[in-house]
């Protein structure tokens, strides 16, 4: 535990090393660590933001106290790999049914059904 609060202390957040604790949260349980679990520890959102940033930071170095596992070897090492420039967006979808117009569609020729629906 002594390492958690001299990463805190690192951060200039050590007094809030008694929440970590409390909750038997160490160094090798921050990374698995969300956004929420820092919020849900009850930290103000100051130092919750500068955890926050400093987890980020520890996903992104390599540990040293792991064996490197070098990348599985593509099919191809000639070829790359396309690039995406591809977004997420949020997208609305509706459906809209007359009542009756299955039936009435079964009943109708296609172009007077047509005529029914763009009226």
């Amino acid at each position: 535990m002594g390492d958690i609060v001299n990463w805190l202390t690192g951060l200039g957040l050590a007094k809030h090393a008694p929440l970590f604790a409390e909750a038997e949260i160490d160094l090798e349980t921050l990374p698995d660590l969300l956004e929420d679990d820092l919020k849900e520890l009850g930290l103000p959102l100051g130092p919750r933001r500068k955890i926050w940033g400093a987890i980020q930071r520890l996903g992104a170095q390599p540990d040293a106290t792991k064996e490197h596992v070098p990348p599985a070897p593509v099919a191809s090492e000639t070829t790359t790999a396309p690039q995406s420039d591809a977004e997420r967006r949020h997208l609305t979808v509706m459906f809209v049914d007359l009542v009756g117009s299955t039936e009435m569609a079964t009943k109708m020729d296609a172009e007077d059904m047509r005529d029914v629906i763009t009226s």
